[in-house]
């Protein structure tokens, strides 16, 4: 492949990488599986042309996580910009659950995302990769309180933080491991059973009707 010289090369370049990145992931949603050797093999580019673009998959998966962050932060900014009047928390959950549905790999990227990925980022890229999720949450945060109004100035941003850990949370025990699956199977564990669509609106609804009741109480500096 023809190397990538201009500044808007380099970054289709990344964006292609990315794209393939992503492809084999949902191909084979393993991280562990998942090699800088087969992404360059399937992206076309020698092994040296790869690391000018990303040092170790660490840094790959972090990558994708904040493409498809983006990509989600867009779609709930946009329900909310798109809807009227104010809405109650039951409105809010259902739009949330249904701004993440048919995103199972943006879920399960952010469930291996504090555990596996984050460990071995260098601190550039992890404080970049922070900074702007920090700026899409209070951004999306200040859309909610418009929308709520039992929210308080500032609280909308830590909200969407504590729906990035129900998110992760619910994922987890909702797609566990093949021999845990197996044991969910068995006759008598049905309360144990989690669906991830039907028990994450039950979560985000109890804690947004916790927060109406107490008129947003809580200290949004965390």
């Amino acid at each position: 492949m023809q190397r990538a010289r201009s500044d808007e090369e380099k970054r289709e370049r990344r964006d292609s990488i990315l794209e393939t990145a992503l492809a084999m992931y949902e191909r084979e949603p393993s991280y562990a599986a998942f090699t800088m050797a087969e992404l360059a093999r399937e992206a076309g580019l020698a092994k040296g042309t790869l690391y000018l673009y990303f040092t170790h998959k660490e840094e790959v998966f972090l990558a994708l996580v904040g493409t498809l962050l983006e990509e989600w932060f867009d779609d709930v900014d946009g329900r909310l910009e798109r809807g009227r009047g104010e809405w109650d928390a039951e409105r809010a959950a259902g739009v949330v659950v249904e701004s993440i549905r048919g995103r199972a790999t943006l879920a399960r990227l952010l469930a291996i995302l504090p555990a596996i990925v984050e460990q071995n980022v260098e601190l550039e890229a992890a404080l970049a990769f922070k900074r702007r999720e920090l700026e899409r949450c209070l951004e999306t945060g200040g859309r909610l309180e418009g929308r709520l109004k039992f929210l308080r100035p500032g609280q909308g941003g830590r909200l969407v933080m504590h729906l990035h850990a129900v998110i992760i949370g619910v994922w987890q025990l909702a797609e566990p491991s093949p021999v845990v699956r197996r044991v969910m199977e068995q006759p008598g564990m049905e309360p144990a059973r989690m669906d991830f669509e039907r028990d994450l609106h039950a979560v985000l609804l109890a804690l947004l009707r916790g927060m109406e009741m107490e008129g947003g109480a809580g200290d949004p500096r965390g």
